[in-house]
């Protein structure tokens, strides 16, 4: 997938994508999860708040909507069992190298926050406008402090 945001992806994609990194060791490996279990624990889920079928949690439907736009995007492949608990996971090339940038912290975590806000620049106006106002109300009150009040 070309373009310079290639490397920014929601916390969720993120998430499952560095589990992937740490469970999967070379790219042409892959790894079968038994159940959805483990990937839904790497987005928050904890076991013991709830009980019965494990794909009426919420945290089923953001693991396979995580999934779903990481197959689109190129990254990874996945094939279903046919009972459709065992999920068996694969990377592309490029998914292959983006996991390790990730999994290995070369993406820092501000440049991931900052990359959160898709309209940034609207913050950076916003933060130059507010610092140029701070600026001119320092310098005349500095001004005023050392020439005195005008007459």
């Amino acid at each position: 997938m070309p373009g310079k945001d290639v490397w920014w992806l929601p916390r969720d994609e993120r998430e499952l994508l560095m589990l992937y990194a740490r469970d999967i060791p070379r790219w042409k490996d892959s790894k079968t999860y038994p159940t959805q279990i483990p990937l839904m624990k790497a987005l928050g889920f904890r076991e013991e708040e709830w009980e019965g079928d494990p794909s009426s949690f919420p945290y089923f439907e953001m693991v396979e909507d995580a999934n779903d736009m990481l197959i689109e995007r190129g990254l990874i492949r996945i094939e279903k069992s046919p009972e459709g608990m065992d999920v068996h996971i694969s990377f592309t090339p490029q998914g292959w190298h983006l996991a390790r940038k990730y999994a290995a912290g070369r993406i820092s975590r501000i440049q991931l926050r900052f990359m959160e806000y898709r309209q940034h620049w609207i913050l950076l106006a916003l933060a130059w406008f507010l610092a140029v106002t701070i600026a001119s109300l320092v310098s005349t009150a500095i001004t005023l402090w050392v020439i005195g009040k005008p007459q």
